[in-house]
């Protein structure tokens, strides 16, 4: 699976977009939810990224060796 800078963007600038209005409503218990949704959704994308740069950078340690 190859992931792309403007595919994740995508995803997430669609999720922020869901959650504007909670975030606007003035209500802190669905502030709080929405930036807690938001945090959670970004940990995930990071660490499918931070798995996508292990995994070069392990071929690119196996074909030095």
């Amino acid at each position: 699976m190859e992931l792309t800078q403007k595919e994740l963007e995508s995803r997430m600038e669609k999720l922020e977009k869901e959650m504007q209005s909670k975030l606007d409503s003035g209500v802190t218990s669905e502030m709080v939810n929405a930036n807690n949704e938001l945090y959670e959704a970004w940990d995930k994308e990071l660490n499918k990224v931070y798995k996508l740069l292990m995994e070069k950078n392990y071929q690119l340690i196996e074909k030095k060796n």
